[in-house]
């Protein structure tokens, strides 16, 4: 079973304590990510997705790796990014700009497209 939980949760906390104080670009993101977070959450929470489970299947065997605000882990087809400051998932299609929505269909769509990761005592 994969560990991408502690690992997300471990980076997460890291950017929101201490990455957003030392940067104004990073502080910039971590604003317009909870901005997002208002505005969607409802949705999102509707859709909450155990993240190891999420990385088994979509992307399985992956190094996570740190890019700003998100964390990505990319595997043959997919790649599973999270945002570390809203909580949020996706499923991206590699090569292409689309995501997976929940009934695993492609498309643009921001509103179906975004997951909340369950926190650990929801696991």
């Amino acid at each position: 079973m994969s560990n991408a939980k502690t690992a997300y949760s471990s980076s997460s906390r890291e950017y929101v304590n201490n990455t957003i104080l030392q940067s104004e670009l990073d502080k910039q993101r971590y604003d317009r990510s909870k901005t997002r977070e208002t505005l969607y959450n409802e949705n999102w929470l509707q859709q909450k997705v155990n993240l190891n489970e999420l990385i088994e299947k979509y992307a399985p065997k992956a190094i996570p790796k740190d890019h700003g605000i998100k964390m990505e882990w990319k595997g043959p087809k997919f790649t599973v990014v999270a945002d570390k400051a809203n909580g949020s998932v996706r499923i991206k299609v590699n090569g292409t700009s689309l995501y997976l929505d929940k009934n695993e269909n492609t498309t643009h769509d921001k509103e179906t497209t975004h997951f909340k990761i369950k926190k650990w005592e929801e696991m």
